[in-house]
């Protein structure tokens, strides 16, 4: 049943929920969970409903069965829960789902990492995690000992932009984002603001979008903010960091009709942005830029997953506009293939054994390469600049 779209509900919601898990919790769940019969529960959370989340669902099975394949001990078990881009729907998939499995893998967005972070810290069971944040990972690793960062953290991807606005010597630029439902963000504002400031450039205006739940009626919200920005603002270089699929479509149809989207206006999108424009028609912007982490397409392994992806999610998802596989859905087979490497390595079967046994993994993965420090993914990314349409 659908959460209520109000705001101040959802939060003391929230508040009530961590209390009693807080009061409750405490057991170790991933050892009760444990089978003695070879098989190794994992339980997935994502959006059902965005194509991130589609792209990992989809990686995430052939990861499942290519590991059961040619396992003969072994076998994967994994059980989906749609977050729905919700945190306080994450969570609560997450604590249905600790009684069952061993780890949990999954969350697009920092803010369900993190509540599920604490749960996991709470009941023991690990986190992998494949979402994004600028989180130090000295805090994080103290503060949720049982999480896993697998998702990089947000500095390279904020320089990478920085260098484009100094590359063009735009001295100004405005700064687009969706505000989180319960508050705060990733960090990666902060972090684009520090690596514009060095650069000398500066944000004129930061336009924040309303939390899509809690609009009535999001496109003439979002219309209506555009055409402040066109009346107030003198810059026209825009920087969009990360909004729902939805409001996405929105803000670029808007920014059409209203004169923002010509020969006169630059529009640079983050990643997280970038990875939407598979699931839009092209007319919705044109001559947009933006940066996307670079991946070796070359090899044997990646051309076997690609052909399998495409015939997989062609299949599930018809009504996509593009069934290539992205980033997201590498870094998620990645994900599910190394905890079936950590089984196969650990000593025990407690979650600790688990945890240590992941921690240590080294290899070469379809996303990079795969190890860790600090209970995060240690390889820094590289990025490329791409065309949103063309891609």
């Amino acid at each position: 049943m659908p959460f209520s779209k109000n705001p101040g509900a959802k939060q003391l919601l929230l508040t009530f929920f961590c209390f009693l898990l807080h009061v409750s919790h405490g057991a170790d769940h991933a050892a009760a969970a444990i089978h003695g019969n070879g098989n190794f529960s994992i339980g997935a959370i994502v959006n059902f409903g965005s194509r991130v989340g589609r792209e990992q669902k989809t990686a995430m099975e052939i990861a499942v069965q290519t590991f059961n394949a040619r396992s003969e001990k072994l076998k994967l078990f994994i059980e989906f829960r749609n977050s729905s881009g919700d945190p306080l729907e994450a969570a609560f998939a997450a604590e249905e789902l600790m009684g069952r499995v061993q780890v949990l893998i999954g969350t697009e967005k920092w803010q369900e990492a993190a509540l599920v972070a604490d749960l996991g810290s709470r009941a023991k069971v690990p986190i992998i995690s494949l979402s994004s944040s600028a989180i130090t990972p000295t805090f994080s690793s103290l503060q949720w000992p049982y999480l896993v960062t697998m998702g990089n953290d947000a500095t390279e991807q904020t320089k990478c932009l920085a260098q484009i606005v100094h590359s063009h010597q735009w001295g100004k630029v405005i700064l687009i984002y969706e505000d989180e439902p319960y508050g705060g963000d990733s960090g990666i504002t902060t972090l684009l603001t520090e690596a514009l400031q060095q650069i000398g450039s500066e944000i004129e205006y930061r336009l924040v979008l309303p939390p899509f739940a809690s609009l009535a009626n999001p496109k003439e919200t979002v219309h209506q903010l555009l055409n402040q920005v066109n009346t107030h603002c003198n810059s026209r270089v825009f920087i969009v960091l990360d909004a729902s699929w939805t409001l996405t479509r929105y803000l670029f149809e808007g920014a059409q009709e209203i004169g923002l989207a010509g020969n006169n206006s630059v529009w640079l999108m983050a990643e997280e942005i970038a990875n939407l424009f598979p699931s839009f028609n092209n007319s919705a912007v044109e001559g947009g830029l933006g940066v996307k982490r670079y991946y070796s397409k070359s090899r044997t392994v990646f051309q076997d997953f690609e052909a399998q992806f495409w015939q997989k999610f062609s299949k599930e998802y018809p009504e996509e506009e593009n069934y290539d596989a992205g980033y997201y859905s590498l870094l998620a087979y990645d994900g599910v293939r190394a905890i079936g490497k950590a089984i196969e390595g650990s000593s025990n079967n407690a979650s600790s054994g688990f945890l240590e046994s992941f921690l240590a993994l080294d290899f070469q993965g379809l996303s990079g390469q795969i190890y860790f420090e600090e209970n995060r993914i240690a390889r820094k990314p590289t990025y490329r600049m791409v065309n949103v349409v063309n891609r």
